[in-house]
């Protein structure tokens, strides 16, 4: 999942007060082309770009982490996951702090086919999180979402929305950390953005 994966590491975090709430509405920037040729590579930083961000939080500070690349024995290398930094006020004080946003891709036909199908795995992936809201010591909400690619859910906890999704053979996860009421809208936005710009082989 990341270099900061999609299974962010809990930060604890509350929900911000008003202040924070006033970023802007899930209104990312246009998709740009798709990406179109069969069996071209996913790049991460392509299906959820900086301008997505700076659409949603105008004239904050947004710094791009750098790529993860896929590893070699899972075929082709490929930008496999993506991190953005977003400096945000703090509703307490003065100063500013850092919220992450992350796209992370899970499964891609280019170097899956041959297993079980996109299908097949996005059903295992929801049903393996299922099971994790049943621990007692585990706070995760998952929801079903529609609108985004060919199947999604989201997942809640006090720390992060993350958006799982699968459009034709991709599977990724967008990931947003918790700083206000519009976090969950906003990373549904971004999940819808990268669901546009992916046309896949199947």
């Amino acid at each position: 999942m990341l270099a900061r994966s999609v299974l962010v590491s809990p930060l604890l975090l509350a929900l911000a007060g008003p202040s924070l709430a006033q970023t802007a509405p899930a209104t990312p920037a246009p998709a740009t082309e798709p990406i179109t040729a069969p069996g071209k590579a996913p790049d991460a930083y392509r299906l959820l770009p900086q301008a997505d961000l700076e659409a949603l939080f105008p004239g904050r500070p947004i710094t791009a982490k750098g790529p993860t690349l896929s590893p070699i024995y899972r075929g082709p290398q490929y930008a496999e996951s993506c991190m953005y930094s977003v400096k945000l006020p703090s509703p307490t004080s003065k100063l500013e702090f850092a919220r992450f946003a992350s796209l992370t891709v899970i499964r891609w036909d280019g170097v899956a086919k041959g297993r079980e199908t996109p299908a097949q795995t996005f059903a295992s992936i929801k049903a393996s999180r299922e099971k994790l809201t049943a621990d007692p010591k585990i706070t995760l909400k998952l929801e079903p979402l529609s609108g985004v690619g060919d199947e999604a859910f989201q997942e809640t906890s006090s720390s992060s929305v993350v958006v799982r999704a699968r459009k034709d053979d991709l599977i990724y996860a967008v990931s947003l950390d918790v700083y206000s009421e519009q976090t969950a809208p906003n990373a549904l936005a971004l999940a819808k953005q990268a669901a546009a710009r992916w046309r896949g082989g199947t």
